[in-house]
């Protein structure tokens, strides 16, 4: 590996903010359920209940709809959840941010298709069957018959849909960087070539460009001056 050849850890540089929708990019996952069901916002730690028997972000364990506030039909419906089998990026970071690298409950329906991309859209079609589902995936999964939930990061929070404003500000629980990984000794400078590359694409110019490409979205300007300082 890196570290045992070099003795350290290679440096990430931030260079976009990572898509909202774009398939086979790195964009932010979203949360899918049923298009009539009664919820419309989730909290990190209800995330972290739903899917992790650990609970590491301290919510009461859920298993019905019921326990997350739905009422009447919905409140006794179980929740049905979809997944994709360890290891897979997409899942990882879902695993990260949303269960604090907690363990998966046994009740997961771990869903296949023609590529992982293809195994969450089948995921969200068969909820028309399994009504009380509820899937991580992304926006190019979404079906007519589920609706994309709202997120917030703690229990109480605001809640923020999975938009291009949302994703950039970094509001939205999800959202995700690009980065690049270099190799920067400690206390040494980095050879002048590779500096001037990403002073380059952390310019304006270099921004546009992400910008103009239309498929990842610029870094915040504060973001762009922590990366720099990371060159020096």
């Amino acid at each position: 590996s890196f570290v045992d050849k070099y003795g350290y850890k290679p440096t990430p540089i931030r260079v976009a903010t990572g898509s909202v929708g774009s398939l086979g990019k790195t964009a932010s996952s979203v949360i899918l359920v049923d298009k009539d069901n009664p919820i419309d916002c989730l909290s990190l730690p209800q995330l972290d209940a739903i899917y992790s028997k650990t609970r590491k972000l301290g919510y009461k364990d859920v298993r019905t709809w019921g326990d997350l506030g739905a009422k009447g039909d919905w409140a006794s419906r179980p929740i049905h959840l979809y997944g994709l089998k360890p290891v897979n990026g997409i899942e990882q970071y879902f695993k990260v941010v949303a269960m604090d690298g907690g363990e998966y409950k046994d009740n997961i329906q771990f869903v296949k298709g023609k590529g992982f991309t293809h195994a969450f859209t089948v995921a969200a079609e068969d909820m028309a069957s399994h009504p009380g589902g509820l899937t991580y995936a992304l926006m190019a999964n979404v079906t007519p018959n589920v609706k994309v939930l709202k997120l917030s990061t703690k229990e109480g929070g605001t809640c923020y849909e999975p938009n291009v404003e949302n994703v950039y500000s970094h509001k939205y629980p999800f959202s995700r960087y690009v980065y690049i990984y270099i190799n920067k000794a400690p206390g040494k400078p980095l050879p002048p070539k590779v500096k001037e590359f990403l002073k380059l694409v952390l310019s304006k110019e270099g921004q546009q460009v992400v910008a103009d490409e239309r498929v990842f979205i610029p870094l915040q300007p504060e973001v762009v001056q922590e990366e720099l300082r990371k060159l020096e």
